[in-house]
């Protein structure tokens, strides 16, 4: 589903562009939490709809879905000043977040990093055992910085 989004959004494959039925589809998919659609709703709403508030929220839940795109809009949306306040530390953060999530998404951890994010704790570990593998993997993608860690 989510590629016959993307080719009406672009008017790929034969199908003409088509914003709303590329929505129509995103919207569905973020009905089953699927993340992807949820940052692209986001982006939809912001850049198509010019609802920023709404792209906001679409974004801070794809975050919550561990998703680097909703981090990047966000972070876009707090440079621009768009629905929020401009903030450029916030763009910062979102911006490093994202990042964060990227590379952890593509690294050996990430199905680890998933689980323990979730809450998820390993056999026969303790919650302080799976918090500290949490931070362990979370310091070492943020080279040590605390403040992105938090």
């Amino acid at each position: 589903m989510l590629e016959v989004a993307q080719y009406y959004l672009m008017g790929d494959l034969g199908l003409e562009k088509d914003t709303l039925a590329a929505y129509k589809i995103l919207k569905k998919m973020d009905d089953y939490e699927y993340s992807q659609g949820t940052s692209l709703l986001g982006g939809i709403e912001g850049e198509y709809f010019h609802n920023f508030e709404a792209a906001k929220q679409y974004n801070m839940k794809a975050i919550q879905y561990k998703d680097p795109s909703g981090a990047y809009n966000l972070g876009e949306l707090y440079e621009k000043g768009l629905s929020v306040e401009r903030d450029l530390e916030k763009a910062r953060f979102y911006s490093g977040y994202a990042s964060v999530l990227a590379k952890v998404a593509a690294s050996k951890q990430s199905e680890k990093f998933k689980a323990l994010w979730d809450g998820i704790i390993p056999e026969g570990k303790s919650h302080s055992e799976a918090d500290a593998a949490l931070c362990a993997i979370l310091a070492f993608w943020c080279g040590g910085d605390t403040e992105q860690m938090d």
